[in-house]
């Protein structure tokens, strides 16, 4: 008989704001002294009420626990991942492993297999832990993450108030050896589910030809401020299970930065996805600090190695300010 799924809804239900919302961490035992100093950055710059579920695919120590449960201002959660969700799928081999990448290129963490489940993790399956079925929405932390500037506005609750359903702060160029075959594959979900591809959307975001070619255009997801039904919609488990079948996860090496990112893109009205101009972020070699003089005068940036605002993010704003009229 199948094992009954524990009911989180206290989770939210201990929550002193009126938002389903959490602040959602995938780490490690070791990841212990670079999380706290995160935590502490994030509680110094936005004081919030929101729980912390905090996911693992093994078992937290205690001293992990407790050092996390110390650091944090309101609550904090640990959980397992299920194995099934941290594995190489159905009749795959070890040896599969990388087998679809271009002979003789380097590949960022080719080696890491764990690095690989992490990316097929976020990209289909954290939505849909028990732990988080009780939020709506949810802010990707990782350890070792920085956080530079006063938010005074509550951005779970701008996201709730003006209907945006992905948020974010840096946006990249993807590396190609990575993902030789996912835009192939993408096209060719298009042309096989054309009715979940919003109109407008922004493919201007995402390709300089109307869709022949990716320009390697994403988001950089271990910043993300987003609505999870989203992600538990029709059209996304739709997405994701027609990419995870082609095993490009494991095959080559794609990332849910760009499943994230292509999906938005396609399935989203533009204005449903937003630039946070005023949060700044360091993701190591990244930072974005604000440049606008009323929100950078609340920051303590590092020194810049790289800024959020390139060609990739002003794609986007093109194609907001042109049917919408928002200008960041």
């Amino acid at each position: 008989m199948k094992n009954k799924e524990v009911d989180y809804s206290y989770l939210y239900n201990k929550n002193e704001t009126e938002i389903k919302a959490c602040i959602f961490i995938l780490c490690r035992d070791q990841d212990q002294e670079k999380l706290v100093k995160t935590i502490h950055e994030l509680e110094e710059v936005f004081p919030h009420k929101y729980p912390y579920i905090l996911l693992n695919e093994v078992h937290f120590s205690e001293t992990f626990k407790t050092a996390i449960s110390n650091a944090v201002s309101t609550s904090a959660h640990f959980g397992l991942i299920e194995e099934k969700y941290w594995s190489l799928p159905k009749g795959m081999q070890p040896s599969d492993v990388g087998k679809d990448l271009i002979p003789g290129t380097f590949v960022l963490f080719n080696d890491r297999i764990g690095y690989r489940h992490m990316c097929r993790f976020f990209s289909g399956f954290f939505y849909n832990h028990p732990m988080l079925k009780p939020f709506d929405y949810y802010w990707r932390v990782e350890p070792g993450v920085g956080f530079h500037c006063k938010i005074n506005e509550d951005p779970f609750k701008y996201m709730r108030d003006h209907n945006k359903v992905y948020g974010y702060v840096i946006s990249l160029i993807e590396l190609a050896n990575t993902v030789p075959s996912l835009w192939e594959k993408v096209k060719e979900f298009m042309k096989t589910y054309p009715q979940f591809i919003a109109h407008p959307n922004s493919l201007e975001f995402l390709s300089d030809d109307g869709g022949e070619t990716w320009n390697l255009c994403h988001y950089w997801s271990n910043f993300e401020i987003a609505d999870m039904r989203f992600f538990r919609s029709k059209k996304y488990e739709t997405f994701f299970n027609f990419l995870d079948k082609k095993g490009g996860f494991f095959y080559e090496r794609w990332g849910d930065a760009p499943v994230h990112s292509i999906a938005t893109s396609l399935f989203l009205e533009p204005d449903k996805i937003h630039f946070f101009k005023n949060i700044g972020y360091t993701h190591w070699p990244v930072t974005y600090c604000p440049e606008d003089p009323e929100i950078s005068k609340n920051c303590h940036c590092p020194e810049i190695i790289d800024k959020a605002n390139d060609k990739c993010n002003v794609r986007l704003w093109n194609v907001q300010k042109k049917l919408y009229g928002i200008e960041y």
